[in-house]
């Protein structure tokens, strides 16, 4: 059963960088590459924020560290 776990949480990080690079390189040939950039970025910051938060309950830091992900990888993508 765990295996089925890590399968499932592979799938859902890599899912979402497979289908940005079709569309930045496939579609609109042209090479985007702050997409990596933005994942580790996001992923920097959102192990900063769960290291933070770490005293505050499980539903309130998880919503945490999934926004500052996101705005990490937005900030990068901004610049």
């Amino acid at each position: 059963m765990e295996l089925l776990f890590v399968i499932l949480e592979q799938v859902c990080i890599h899912i979402p960088f497979v289908l940005g690079s079709y569309i930045t390189l496939s579609l609109l040939k042209a090479p985007d590459f702050s997409i990596e950039s933005a994942y580790v970025f996001g992923a920097f910051l959102a192990s900063h924020m769960l290291s933070v938060t770490t005293t505050l309950p499980i539903a309130l830091a998880l919503p945490l560290v999934i926004v500052t992900s996101m705005l990490g990888g937005a900030l990068v993508g901004l610049t």
